[in-house]
């Protein structure tokens, strides 16, 4: 982990809720509970449904640093998000979904990573993967082989970051904006960021990204024709040949089609996996994929339940227990707080 150094930054942290009752009260005691405290935490309500502006505004009286809360019609993911940067004084700037978690650590190692790496835009690690419930299923480490330093490479054969991970350098945002044209904004902010720097990788993992049951297909599907676009906009910029574009996406539908399969859409998953037959992958791997769609579904199910139960078995913990633990089993927040709400009509 990060080498600590003296907590001299300032942080402002947004939350882009949308719909999220059930998981936005212990999103927002977890940032209260940083052990390096924001600057401020903007709150940005995209037109929920739900009863959430209510709830925000309840919790956020225990705040113990400034707050704002802002609720207006739907705008969209990432022009909320943008918002909340326009408004941000800090020096580095956080998003965190309303159903994401972080722990009490989260910031404090994050600003730290930042401060000893002025050549980094941002900073990043592994974290918990949670469910419905609050259950730690399972974690990036399982499966992703994040890199420090420049990630070109990474980002373009391998995986992105996890924006519920993630803390960036305020000044390179305003270089490189969330761009509200694209479905992975996240993922497509990523590949014009590592243009302009490094990003520092702590293999720690300080917080939980949560994993709904619903709508998992179809966010797949959206996904992977979301990163295909984000790298056609961004190929001249990453300096990619025609040729290496075209293998590129080839990888894309490839590693799509084992979602697709796990989602029991075999179908879907036999058509994109031939389609893409032509795509760079390790032969060992090709030959379990091809397996793999050889199998009947039900054996292929099964064996996703004993390895769930086997990541159970090693985690299986609520995560806010990791939370009360590393707090010492005490709320590190107080009842002070400064809160303005405002509601916009346009």
């Amino acid at each position: 982990m990060a080498q600590i150094l003296q907590q001299n930054s300032t942080v402002s942290v947004c939350i882009p809720s949308y719909n999220h009752s059930r998981y936005i009260k212990d999103n927002l005691v977890a940032i209260f509970s940083q052990t390096h405290q924001p600057l401020e935490l903007i709150v940005i309500d995209d037109g929920s449904t739900d009863n959430s502006p209510e709830i925000i505004k309840e919790v956020l009286s225990e705040c113990p640093f400034e707050a704002k809360l802002i609720v207006r019609e739907n705008r969209g993911l990432p022009v909320t998000i943008n918002q909340g940067l326009e408004m941000a004084r800090g020096e580095f700037f956080a998003i965190i979904a309303s159903d994401d978690i972080w722990l009490p650590d989260f910031l404090k190692y994050r600003v730290s990573q930042l401060q000893k790496r002025p050549e980094a835009v941002l900073a990043y690690g592994h974290c918990y993967i949670i469910d419905d419930e609050n259950n730690i299923v399972g974690a990036t480490s399982d499966w992703a082989d994040y890199e420090d330093g420049n990630v070109r490479d990474m980002l373009i054969k391998k995986y992105p970051p996890l924006a519920v991970t993630v803390l960036y350098r305020k000044a390179a945002l305003e270089i490189q904006k969330w761009n509200p044209e694209v479905f992975v904004e996240d993922y497509e902010l990523f590949l014009r960021l590592c243009t302009l720097g490094e990003f520092a990788f702590d293999p720690e993992k300080l917080s939980g990204y949560r994993i709904h049951s619903t709508n998992i297909s179809r966010q797949t599907e959206s996904i992977v024709k979301g990163k295909i676009q984000a790298f056609q906009l961004n190929a001249k910029i990453l300096g990619l040949s025609s040729q290496e574009l075209l293998e590129v996406v080839a990888k894309v539908n490839w590693g799509s089609s084992d979602f697709l399969l796990n989602s029991k859409q075999r179908f879907k998953a036999i058509k994109l996996t031939l389609q893409n037959s032509h795509a760079k992958i390790p032969i060992t791997k090709k030959l379990q994929q091809y397996l793999k769609l050889l199998l009947p579904n039900k054996i292929i199910q099964a064996k996703h339940k004993i390895i769930k139960r086997k990541s159970n078995a090693i985690n299986g913990r609520d995560i806010k227990d990791l939370i009360i633990q590393q707090l010492g089993g005490k709320k590190n927040y107080n009842l002070d707080q400064r809160l303005s709400v405002t509601h916009q009509d346009s």
